[in-house]
């Protein structure tokens, strides 16, 4: 039955969406046989008896037509039939979140039947829902383009002689969505290539972005904000850009907390986070505000819930700035919100490395051997860390086998950027010359990890050779 997609959709419903479709199903309007019905009810009894498991064909078929004899082609047909009614179900729900848009199908209608009191108690509403949204992202400005067209062909409609601007607002609204789009493309773009091994024509010249600044849309907040993030991706090394980035993202963010802020966030810290990896450990402070304050305001949850990549990064900043109590306050507090899949794994990598940190060594080991590494980024994570145990507890024997091991993962890993992989095994080979090299020796290995890039926990590793070096000297 696994290879029925409506049993895969329907294993997302909800125990509400679960009600709604089968009251859906009750309706002579989208369907007027029972099989559906029964068929759904039937299969919504199997899933929760057996805790998710899903039914054998004969057994469901036996229960819809307990007279007959298995047939296949019966049942596939049916249930051909249910899906096509889920999936037109989901589709009328998606719309009823979408009022909006439902509005503008109205106007459109009523129009066209010349329903001239509905036309205007639609746009009434329409026009109520308009200024009373807090959002002004791209689906906002090509959603108020639309009805401006939309009242544009009204007017030409109704062949009314005189002056309206119904067409002049189209086509400002229109500019404000596709510069805005179009910015948005482009910094997802740079982003990506500094995490995939991908390359992409970004198509941003610098007469299109001189066009741009000389036009009064710049002072769209969102437009000028992702003009700001293309800049500071494109030309990372002008840190004048970020400066600029951070206080317009910040000003944002203060005078209120609309879902739009949400990407730019995120882009703004995956910049910070290039910079850490590039050993520029004053962005340590800087994306650690930035997650708290995302954190705080709501933009870096979904649906109430943290992702275990945000919980993870907000207490490694934290502990790479020594702040121990604000890591462990964090870890008590947000561990409930991370999505049950990942709570587990991602608390027990966590307060592994908070107790690495506060000189826990013998727990943090515990801790980390209940971490299944389902994860790459943990295990990326996790192997560093172990690393890190091995060397001061002086378990030379288990750090080397680790580092060989970790190399050839490394090197054979498809899953890893290459930028990524870079990054670990530069730790690696530079940890591993760090062992291998004599005190007198080692200026030229602590002069290698000062410089390369990119690197992860330089600090670290610049301090275990630079001791080695000190006491070699004395």
């Amino acid at each position: 039955m696994k290879t029925y997609k409506l049993m895969q959709l329907l294993q997302t419903l909800s125990e509400q969406e679960w009600d709604d479709f089968l009251a859906f199903l009750r309706s002579p309007y989208f369907t007027k046989e029972a099989v559906s019905w029964e068929l759904c009810l039937a299969i919504r009894k199997f899933l929760t008896d057996s805790g998710g498991k899903l039914p054998a064909a004969e057994a469901l078929f036996k229960i819809i037509w307990p007279d007959k004899t298995f047939q296949q082609k019966t049942l596939a047909y049916s249930l051909s039939r249910l899906n096509k009614l889920a999936e037109r179900f989901l589709i009328l729900q998606q719309q009823d979140l979408e009022p909006e848009r439902q509005d503008l199908t109205a106007l459109q209608i009523f129009s066209k039947r010349n329903l001239d009191k509905h036309f205007a108690a639609t746009q009434r509403n329409f026009q109520a829902r308009l200024s009373t949204s807090v959002s002004r992202g791209e689906a906002f400005y090509l959603l108020r383009s639309d009805y401006a067209e939309l009242m544009d062909q009204h007017y030409v409609h109704q062949k009314i002689r005189k002056q309206d601007n119904s067409i002049q607002l189209a086509t400002d609204d229109l500019d404000r969505y596709y510069y805005l789009r179009r910015l948005q493309y482009a910094c997802s773009m740079l982003d990506r290539q500094n995490i995939l091994e991908v390359s992409y024509k970004v198509g941003l010249s610098e007469a299109w972005m001189h066009h741009l600044t000389g036009t009064t849309l710049i002072g769209e907040p969102l437009i000028h904000l992702y003009l700001n993030i293309f800049r500071a991706l494109r030309e990372e090394s002008e840190e004048g850009h970020f400066l600029e980035l951070k206080t317009s993202l910040l000003n944002l963010m203060d005078e209120s907390t609309p879902q739009t802020l949400s990407e730019p966030l995120l882009l703004t810290i995956n910049y910070c986070a290039r910079k850490i990896r590039a050993g520029q450990e004053e962005f340590v402070g800087e994306a650690t505000e930035l997650y708290r304050k995302g954190i705080e305001a709501g933009l870096l949850l979904k649906d109430k819930e943290i992702s275990p990549w945000t919980y993870t990064n907000f207490v490694k900043l934290n502990l790479r700035l020594e702040q121990y109590s604000e890591a462990r306050e964090f870890i008590e507090e947000y561990t409930d919100l991370l999505p049950a899949s990942f709570r587990q794994n991602a608390h027990n990598f966590n307060y592994a490395e908070l107790l690495y940190y506060t000189n826990e060594k013998e727990r943090a080991q515990e801790y980390l051997n209940q971490v299944a590494y389902s994860d790459l980024g943990y295990y990326l994570g996790a192997r560093v860390l172990l690393a890190k145990i091995y060397y001061e507890t002086a378990a030379e024997e288990s750090l080397l086998s680790l580092l060989a091991s970790f190399t050839v993962f490394l090197q054979r890993n498809r899953q890893v950027s290459r930028n990524i992989m870079r990054t670990y095994l530069n730790f690696c080979q530079l940890f591993s010359r760090v062992l291998r090299t004599s005190p007198a020796k080692m200026d030229k290995v602590i002069t290698r990890i000062e410089e390369i890039q990119p690197l992860t926990d330089r600090s670290w590793l610049l301090a275990v050779a630079k001791q080695i070096s000190e006491a070699g000297g004395r």
